[in-house]
This record gives C-alpha cells, sequence and structure tokens, in this order.
C-alpha cells in the first residue's frame, strides 16, 4: 500500500475528535493485526474536564440560541518546584482588583489572541523519523478578549458544581467578552463570526490555576462557532501560569503537569523559569518574566479501539512521542491573564502494533500537530 497523507488544517481545531479519525483510517486501511485481535485493553484516560450543569465533557452542545453551555470544572495540576531560584524571592499571587463595569468596549482588560493549528496524519510503511515535521498547511483563530473582573459574592457568576456548592471564596472570576473573531479559514469563518458576543466565564486560584470555565454563547451564534471559540478558549486558558506556594526568585524553575485542556487524552508538562521579576508593576503587583518550555504526549501508551470506534476491537499502541516546545510570558499579577505569551510547540505521535511483536511490513501513522499560541495587549 502506498503511503498515504491527510492534511487537515481545520480539523486541528478539534484535537478531542482526532481519534476518531485515527481509529477509522487504521481499521478501514491499514493491515495493523491489532484491528481484528479479541484481547482488548480497556483504556480510561483520566479527564482533563469534568462537565457541570448541563455540558458534556470538554465538547460544545447543540442548545438553545442564547443559553449558557454549562460550567466546566479543570482538573487541579500538579507543580514540582525545581529550583526556587537566587536574590530577593516573592510570594507570586495574583491580586486582580474588581471592576463594577460589565465587559464592554472600554472592559479594563483587554487581550488580542490567536491560535495557529497545523495537522497532518501519515500512513506509512517505512520506519517513520520521531522527530516532528511542521505541517505545510495551518489555521489561524484569532479573537479580542474583553475582561472585567467580577466581585466573588456575585451569585448570578458564581457556577454549581457537581456537589452541589459553588466555587470556593477566594478564587479570581473574570468574564470575558468575545469580540471580532474570525478563522483563516473562509467556510469556518462564515459561522465563526457569529461568535461575536460570546461570554467567557473563568475562575482561578490566587496561584493562577484555573478550576472552572462557562460559555454562553450568543443568540446568533451557530454550533461550529461555539465549537471553534470553546476550542480556542481551551488553548488559551490551558496555558494560564500557575506559580508555586512558596517564595520564588530570579532563575527558579518548576514543572506543572495537567491532562491538556479540552482533550484529556493528552498530557501536558509546562516547565516555567523565572527571568525577572519587577515587584511593583503598573497595577501595584508584582510583573514577572518567563521563559517556557512544553512537553505533550499520548496520556496512554496502549489505546483501546473501541474507546474511539465503538464496536472496533484490538489495540493501537503509541510507539513514540516527540515534542519541540519554547515560548515566553510576561505575567502582571494584577491581571489575571499574561500581559503577553508566545508560545511554539510541535509535537509528532507514531502509533502502530505492539512493538514487543514482529512488526516488520506492518504500517504505521504518523500525527504531526503544530500549535501557536499568542496573547497581547492590543494597540490603541
Amino acid at each position: 500500500m502506498d503511503d498515504q497523507q491527510h492534511r487537515t488544517p481545520g480539523a486541528a481545531l478539534f484535537p478531542r475528535r482526532l481519534g476518531v479519525l485515527l481509529a477509522t483510517l487504521v481499521c478501514t486501511t491499514l493491515p495493523i493485526a491489532a484491528c481484528s485481535s479479541t484481547d482488548e485493553q480497556q483504556a480510561s484516560p483520566a479527564n482533563g474536564l469534568s462537565a457541570t450543569g448541563d455540558a458534556a465533557a470538554g465538547t460544545a452542545d447543540s442548545t438553545a440560541a442564547g443559553s449558557n453551555t454549562g460550567t466546566i470544572e479543570v482538573a487541579a495540576p500538579k507543580l514540582t518546584v525545581l529550583n526556587d531560584g537566587e536574590g530577593q524571592r516573592y510570594l507570586l499571587r495574583f491580586d486582580v482588583p474588581t471592576t463594577a463595569t460589565p465587559t464592554s468596549a472600554d472592559a479594563p482588560i483587554r487581550r488580542g489572541a490567536s491560535v495557529i493549528f497545523g495537522f497532518t496524519q501519515e500512513v506509512t510503511g517505512e520506519q517513520p523519523d520521531p522527530a516532528p515535521v511542521a505541517p505545510a498547511d495551518t489555521v489561524t483563530a484569532s479573537l479580542l478578549l474583553l475582561g472585567s473582573h467580577r466581585d466573588q459574592t456575585d451569585s448570578v457568576h458564581t457556577p454549581t458544581v457537581g456537589n452541589g456548592t459553588g466555587v470556593p471564596r477566594g478564587e479570581i472570576h473574570t468574564s470575558y467578552e468575545v469580540a471580532q473573531p474570525t478563522i483563516s479559514d473562509n467556510p469556518l469563518n462564515e459561522s465563526m463570526v457569529t461568535g461575536d458576543g460570546f461570554i467567557i466565564d473563568a475562575w482561578q486560584k490566587p496561584n493562577g490555576a484555573v478550576t472552572h470555565l462557562s460559555f454562553t454563547a450568543p443568540a446568533g451564534a451557530d454550533d461550529t462557532a461555539r465549537a471553534l471559540i470553546e476550542d480556542q478558549a481551551y488553548s488559551l486558558f490551558g496555558i494560564q501560569p500557575v506559580f508555586p506556594e512558596q517564595p520564588v526568585g530570579v532563575g527558579a524553575q518548576w514543572k506543572v503537569a495537567s491532562p491538556k485542556l479540552g482533550d484529556a487524552s493528552q498530557l501536558q508538562t509546562v516547565t516555567y523559569t523565572v527571568e525577572a521579576i519587577n515587584p511593583t508593576g503598573p497595577g501595584g503587583a508584582p510583573v514577572v518574566d518567563l521563559t517556557v518550555t512544553i512537553d505533550a504526549h499520548p496520556a496512554l501508551k496502549e489505546i483501546a479501539l473501541r474507546e474511539v470506534e465503538p464496536g472496533v476491537a484490538g489495540t493501537l499502541h503509541v510507539l513514540s512521542a516527540t515534542t519541540t516546545a519554547s515560548g515566553t510570558a510576561r505575567v502582571d499579577l494584577a491581571e489575571p491573564l499574561p500581559t503577553t505569551w508566545y508560545s511554539d510547540t510541535l509535537t509528532r505521535v507514531i502509533y502502530g502494533p505492539n512493538p514487543d511483536v514482529e512488526t516488520s511490513g506492518q504500517q504505521q501513522v504518523v500525527q504531526d500537530t503544530h500549535t501557536i499560541v499568542s496573547m497581547e495587549q492590543p494597540k490603541p
């Protein structure tokens, strides 16, 4: 069989659904023994999201126009300090002033954000190189976030979670209005623009960890716009810096591990290094400059195909996962989002039959995913 390559940059905006594409491709075109095996291993990846209210886990629902799609509870990350740095050390905590003004054109928090996605999937009988290759085709989704920090006593904006209680007191609640959403794929852009006015509510701990997200679509938004904007929100809030529980100085380094926001089949570890700390920024709180590295890989080494394609028997194995990634961020702790953020992540995952069994002549699936996330304050 000749090598087959699939370039679907638009589909990369829906990373949670790539498993279905993979399973379908494997079991319809590949002579991999796993597809006919009856010896299956149950695979249950840890959830990066758990839905409450009316939302399904990490997906956009077909709900009535203008309705809230539910509150998402985000899995708590695991933070490990590698080095507490040198010189003066600071306990870095977000201290965001409450703003009574609702989100509007004069919102106190303004961020221009974009996410660039590229994705290719290739079926090959050759031994693939584990080094990732950037897909030639990409799509760019952009939007403007207009945010206001809510008073935690505002019960209207305090979600009810699974145990019937609200978000714990002391969390930072910011409501963002989405303005000027666009995407470089013209057919998708016809839907994307209907998401103008989309509301994203985010709750985070004082150390920065996002705990809940809630989405409210405007009356005119269609289901595609909901899915596109929610996926972009996962990419943006999934890189929110989280700070240690102990004071740190310049040179400090720590890593934060968690399921990837919006795609619990992937694990993400972000390593932060402090380059500079200004103890008194323009908002009265410290401003921290960081360098960032990101490692992403599948949560499971073996995937029961019935988990991604009901009725299909067998197991698909992750043969290798390689990530190259770098980034920088400036965080003003008086604001809930980074002042600037830029990260470039390129990942290659190779799937195939059991590596402990002779695989000569067997074909493998190679996926390359490229994600560039950027955020900055828009120019006046």
